[in-house]
């Protein structure tokens, strides 16, 4: 395996990490403004940058197929 493959796969690591804390902080905060308007969590927005986020994962695993990684 080379150095190249090894780096590329901790940055997408890297990425998935920071996507995961993204989206806990996003539902920390809409269950706190839930809770303050005492009404229940609008998860429309929060589940669709999750899946924005789930193809960007998906996009860069087919990359990486197609080139032989």
């Amino acid at each position: 395996m080379s150095a190249v493959v090894i780096v590329e796969g901790v940055v997408e690591g890297l990425q998935l990490l920071t996507s995961l804390s993204t989206t806990i902080a996003a539902v920390s905060t809409a269950v706190q403004a839930a809770q303050a308007a005492g009404a229940p969590v609008d998860w429309s927005g929060i589940l669709g940058a999750e899946n924005t986020a789930e193809a960007d994962v998906l996009a860069s695993i087919a990359a990486a197929k197609a080139a032989g990684k």
